[in-house]
C-alpha cells in the first residue's frame, strides 16, 4: 500500500483547489456556484426540485473521490452510468447498487464493445460481443512446469519398466513407474514454484534474502501480515450474503429510496470488482444544473494520487496487469514510469496508463480498447 497521502480536489466551478476535508464547505460558499445556481434560476421555468448532495469514494481509497449533485427526480441507473462514464466502464460487466437490504442491479447492452475491440468486430457479424479478452501469461518461473510433458514421461518410464519386468505383481510394477515420474514432478516443482516463491517474498520484503537472517525475515512477515489485518479491519463492513438482498432493477428514483444520511454502496463488475461507498450528505432546494439524459453533475473530483514506479522511484504513468492484478490504487507492484516500461519483463501488451479512477490498473479499465 503506497504511503498516505494529503487528498486534494479542484472545486468545478471557481476551478481552485482544496483539502478534502475542506472542499464541502467550499461547495456551500463557492461564490461561482452560486451564480451559477442564481443564471440557471432565472433562465428556466422549471419549478425548483429536490436535489441530493453525495459523496462518492473507493472502498478502502478514500484519496479517490467525487462530490455530486442529482435531483432526487433521477434513476438510479442514471447515477450508475455516471460514475461508469467518470470512473468505471471497460468492458460492459455488471454492475448494482447496495441500499438498505435491496439490490439494484443492471446489466450491459449486448453491443457495448466498440468496433475493434476483441469480439466487437469479429467475423460472424457479432455473436460473441462479450468475448473475453485473454488470460495473462502466467509467471516466467513456472513455464517449465507447465509444460511439463507428464504423459510422454508416463510412457517413457512404463517402457523402461517393461524392458526390466519380472515377477512382480501390476501394482508394483506401476508402483516402480509412477515413483520415477513423481520424482520428476517433485524435482520440477521445487526449481519452478520454489522460485516464483522466492521471488515474491524477494518482492515483498523489498530485500536481498541472503543478506537477511532468518529472524529478521519472520519478523518481517510478521508485520506484514498484521499490517494487512489492521488494513482489512479498518474497511467498512460488506455484506458478501446478497441472498439476504431483495432484487429490484435501477429504475427506482433517487428520491424513493435515499435520504439525507443514507450510506449505500455499488459494485461494478462482479470479477474484477470496483467497489464504492456513497452516502447523502445533504438536500436544497433548487433548479438542477444537469441536463434531462445527463441529470448528474459534478461539483468536485480529487487530483489524481501520486502512484510511484517501484524501480527508481519516479512517478509511474504505467502498471503491469500481470504483476498487479488487484489494480494500482492499492499498491505500486508492477507500476513503472516510461523509461522504466521498456526493460519490463512482461512486456508492453501487459501494460495499462495509470488513470485518476480507483479501477486504475484492473481489467481493461484506461486501455486503448475503451
Amino acid at each position: 500500500m503506497a504511503d498516505k497521502q494529503i487528498s486534494n480536489g479542484t472545486c468545478a466551478y471557481c476551478k481552485e483547489t482544496f483539502p478534502k476535508n475542506v472542499i464541502k464547505r467550499h461547495l456551500n460558499t463557492c461564490k461561482e456556484r452560486q451564480a451559477a445556481q442564481e443564471a440557471a434560476s432565472q433562465k428556466s421555468r422549471t419549478k425548483k426540485e429536490r436535489l441530493f448532495h453525495l459523496l462518492v469514494e473507493g472502498r478502502g481509497l478514500p484519496m479517490y473521490w467525487l462530490h455530486l449533485e442529482v435531483p432526487a427526480s433521477a434513476k438510479l441507473a442514471d447515477l450508475d452510468q455516471y460514475l461508469r462514464d467518470i470512473w468505471l466502464e471497460c468492458c460492459g460487466h455488471l454492475s448494482a447498487f447496495r441500499i438498505d437490504k435491496v439490490s439494484y442491479s443492471i446489466s450491459p447492452e449486448e453491443d457495448f464493445f466498440p468496433m475493434g475491440f476483441p469480439g466487437g468486430n469479429d467475423p460472424l457479424g457479432g455473436m460473441f460481443p462479450m468475448m473475453p479478452a485473454p488470460l495473462p501469461p502466467p509467471p516466467p518461473e513456472l513455464a517449465p512446469l507447465l509444460s511439463m510433458d507428464i504423459e510422454g514421461l508416463f510412457h517413457k518410464y512404463l517402457a523402461e519398466q517393461r524392458a526390466k519386468v519380472g515377477d512382480e505383481t501390476a501394482e508394483a510394477f506401476f508402483q516402480a513407474v509412477l515413483k520415477r515420474l513423481i520424482a520428476d514432478m517433485t524435482d520440477m516443482l521445487e526449481k519452478t514454484l520454489g522460485a516464483a516463491i522466492m521471488n515474491d517474498l524477494k518482492a515483498e520484503l523489498n530485500v536481498d534474502l541472503k543478506k537477511l537472517s532468518a529472524k529478521d525475515m519472520l519478523t518481517r512477515l510478521d508485520a506484514l501480515e498484521q499490517e494487512a489485518i489492521q488494513e482489512a479491519e479498518s474497511l467498512p463492513p460488506f455484506p458478501l450474503l446478497f441472498d439476504d438482498f431483495r432484487e429490484e432493477d435501477m429504475g427506482s428514483a433517487l428520491g424513493d429510496v435515499l435520504k439525507v444520511g443514507t450510506k449505500f454502496d455499488h459494485e461494478y463488475d462482479f470479477g474484477s470488482t470496483t467497489e464504492l461507498t456513497l452516502k447523502v450528505l445533504s438536500e436544497r432546494e433548487g433548479v438542477a444544473l444537469g441536463k434531462k439524459k445527463a441529470p448528474v453533475v459534478l461539483l468536485a473530483r480529487n487530483e489524481a494520487p501520486e502512484i510511484l514506479c517501484e524501480v527508481c522511484g519516479q512517478p509511474a504513468t504505467l502498471v503491469c496487469t500481470n504483476c498487479n492484478w488487484g489494480g494500482a490504487a492499492y499498491s505500486n507492484h508492477g507500476a513503472v514510469c516510461k523509461k522504466c516500461a521498456k526493460k519490463h519483463k512482461c512486456g508492453d501488451e501487459m501494460m495499462l496508463p495509470i488513470v485518476n479512477s480507483p479501477r486504475t490498473g484492473v481489467c481493461a479499465y484506461g486501455s486503448e480498447w475503451v
